[in-house]
């Protein structure tokens, strides 16, 4: 059998209605404009990348940084994106090259899932619409394009694709080099092994390609954390989050019970229903339903302690928390959308639960850039650097540009020789000035 190339999966052919495709084309315009709407200003770990990156003398130092100290340790992704940042000197540019760059990754890699959809599952015109839609207008997908520190995903998600696009074309040694890059991308690529005990298991590979597949890979896996444990401690103190396998119900509860509206607003038990109706979907696919429920526990395991549930302070990490549900909910819904009974089920389950989601993300991520657009008008105001003294759980944060700066201390580095002009509160995003001494 002569196997088609992708882009017969993606342009519009006889099989392929031009009116349907100006659909999808129209939703990714409006999916582009509302990820442009919160590009606002650099936050958080973007300042952190751009000032680390731009401080390396040379090319090779940054490399050399990149595979030997840099914490997180994701070197391949940090080695596609970091040059860039480090070529771009102008800093009022270079966030938003780093945005952009997440959201071009983001959108080839989404092409390819929905082609590996079409390359094993006929869909008809309706579903098609209804999957890019429930792909590309999510909090996760909106947060990882919307926040440049999110390369690690973005550049995670499509190695991923690649994969598995890869892999239904039986192309075995592209499948196993895509995934073995994706390990250093980021962690979260371990849900792969996951999936292709399901690929298995349902009999899309036969034994000896899936051995080999997983012998490469546990290689290449073992090469990464040798690497790793040279820079960062496992479950140390210097690691992202501690491991505590006796907690991992909490883990689970926490991360399913977020799962499909992406969101720290979550209604709790209504994540436990989804999952229950769509494991109901899968009933006649006990490969689907142990792949399924293994991705899920892996993933509340890897991402142990990072959910939150409830109130949201506007200046806080957890604006971000989309982010960790990119890989594992397109991936599940890979197996949901291959093996259930009926899609529209699982679609328009999906569908209202990631809209709330998305709008309740959008405004709580474009109020947390909103505060940091008062500080740099303030900051445009003081004509020097304006220093200001954050509460807990903020972080330590620094932009410095020809016509501006500020530092945003956290409590625990606060210098005794600076004179902090405003407290930020997380709780609401206000800035409040700190009176100064008297001069006597």
């Amino acid at each position: 059998m002569i196997s088609k190339p992708l882009s017969t999966y993606l342009i519009p052919t006889k099989n392929h209605s031009y009116s349907l495709w100006g659909a999808v084309l129209v939703g990714v315009l409006v999916w582009i404009m509302l990820v442009l709407s919160v590009w606002i200003v650099p936050v958080w770990d973007e300042q952190r990348m751009i000032n680390i990156v731009q401080k390396k003398d040379s090319l090779y130092q940054l490399l050399q940084w990149i595979w030997l100290e840099s914490r997180p340790y994701r070197p391949f992704s940090s080695t596609l994106s970091y040059p860039i940042l480090y070529w771009i000197q102008d800093k009022t540019l270079i966030w938003q090259v780093m945005r952009g760059l997440n959201t071009l990754v983001l959108l080839f890699a989404t092409a390819i899932y929905f082609a590996f959809l079409q390359q094993q599952r006929r869909l008809a015109p309706s579903h098609q619409i209804l999957i890019l839609f429930v792909l590309l207008f999510s909090p996760a997908m909106l947060i990882v394009a919307g926040w440049g520190a999110n390369l690690f995903d973005a550049w995670t998600y499509l190695f991923i694709a690649i994969g598995l696009w890869s892999l239904g074309k039986n192309k075995y040694a592209v499948a196993t080099l895509s995934f073995a890059l994706s390990f250093f991308c980021k962690e979260i690529s371990l849900l792969i092994f996951p999936f292709l005990l399901y690929w298995w298991l349902n009999k899309k590979i036969k034994t000896r390609p899936y051995i080999a597949i997983n012998m490469g890979l546990l290689l290449i896996f073992t090469l990464y954390m040798l690497l790793r444990s040279r820079v960062i401690e496992l479950g140390g103190s210097t690691d992202i989050h501690s491991f505590d396998i006796s907690k991992l119900d909490h883990a689970l509860n926490l991360y399913v019970s977020t799962m499909w509206q992406q969101s720290i607003a979550s209604i709790p038990y209504l994540g436990w229903c989804i999952t229950g109706i769509m494991f109901w979907q899968l009933r006649t696919s006990w490969p689907a339903l142990l792949g399924s429920a293994l991705l899920i526990m892996l993933s509340a395991l890897l991402y142990q302690n990072m959910p939150h549930l409830g109130a949201a302070p506007v200046i806080a990490h957890t604006v971000f928390q989309p982010r960790l549900y990119l890989i594992p909910s397109t991936l599940l819904l890979m197996i949901i959308l291959l093996h259930s009974r009926s899609l529209w089920i699982p679609l328009l389950l999906l569908i209202p639960l990631q809209i709330s989601g998305l709008i309740w993300h959008f405004m709580y991520f474009h109020q947390f850039q909103t505060v940091y657009k008062h500080i740099e008008q303030k900051a445009l105001n003081h004509r020097r650097t304006l220093h200001i003294l954050g509460e807990p759980g903020v972080q330590f944060s620094i932009w410095n540009t020809p016509h501006l700066s500020y530092k945003i201390w956290s409590p625990t580095n606060v210098p005794t020789q600076i004179q902090m002009d405003y407290r930020l509160l997380n709780g609401t995003g206000e800035l409040v000035p700190i009176s100064k001494p008297k001069q006597h």
